[in-house]
């Protein structure tokens, strides 16, 4: 009769031979959970928002910035008292593939605008105009109740855009031919120019780059369409501005009672 008995040297023999498949088993099972447990465990009421903002260049360190966070926060709760958190994240990508880091860089900035955490990105003027003509990812800011505040303080930080004109140059770059160029335009210019802001100009807050956290020359800020607290990421921006715009440049405007006050006037 065969030995059926389980002894300490067989239970050895079997995990020599089966430990990859156990650990592997074990690392399934875990995945699975965290899966399940995010997807179905509803933390947040219906009102929590998150604001979150990317800056996305070869080189950022959001960790200057903790201090601040607090502050911004609390000023974001006072024009919008929902907001419960907020946070900065670095994505290492120039808008390229010059690097290994561009490579890792370019899939977590895919990753962040399809499924992620941001509202807010900063980044170059390309990325930002490809994200606007490619798939219309930018919101239209001169939408929200807080442009008007925005505007009125920091009028040469509105970049104003012709999505047409846009388009019109885009379809020129992608073709081959003159042909396919001309039909571009002649397209484009059927349809009368209709500019919106998409994008506000970040290259003033230069307290970031004293701070070594950011390079904001030439940067440009936009909020995702999809975002589901735009106006209070627009007013976010807005009290970043008052923030990390040097003091002996900032524009002189009186101050107003509270928050909600000055974006209604």
């Amino acid at each position: 009769m065969p030995d059926t008995r389980i002894t300490r040297e067989k239970l050895k023999n079997h995990w020599a031979y089966s430990k990859k498949i156990y650990i592997f088993l074990t690392l399934v099972a875990v995945g699975l959970g965290s899966i399940l447990y995010t997807v179905s465990n509803n933390r947040n009421p219906p009102d929590y928002k998150y604001a979150g903002i990317a800056l996305v260049a070869s080189y950022s360190n959001t960790d200057y910035l903790q201090n601040d966070i607090p502050k911004l926060l609390k000023l974001g709760q006072a024009y919008d008292e929902n907001l419960e958190k907020l946070g900065f994240i670095s994505i290492t990508y120039s808008g390229g593939m010059e690097s290994e880091m561009d490579y890792y860089g370019a899939q977590l900035y895919t990753v962040q605008l399809s499924a992620g955490d941001c509202d807010i990105f900063i980044q170059s003027p390309a990325l930002a105009e490809s994200l606007i003509v490619e798939s219309e990812a930018l919101i239209q800011l001169d939408t929200l109740p807080s442009f008007e505040l925005f505007q009125k303080k920091y009028p040469d930080a509105i970049v104003w855009t012709d999505l047409n004109e846009l388009r019109k140059e885009a379809a020129a770059e992608a073709s081959d031919g003159e042909e396919a160029e001309g039909e571009a335009e002649s397209e484009a210019e059927s349809e009368e120019a209709e500019l919106h802001c998409y994008s506000i100009d970040v290259s003033k807050l230069l307290r970031l780059n004293e701070m070594s956290v950011y390079d904001v020359r030439g940067m440009y800020a936009g909020i995702l369409s999809k975002s589901g607290n735009a106006d209070t990421c627009l007013y976010l921006l807005y009290e970043m501005f008052n923030m990390y715009i040097p003091a002996d440049t900032l524009p002189a405007v009186a101050p107003t009672a509270t928050p909600a006050a000055e974006a209604n006037r």
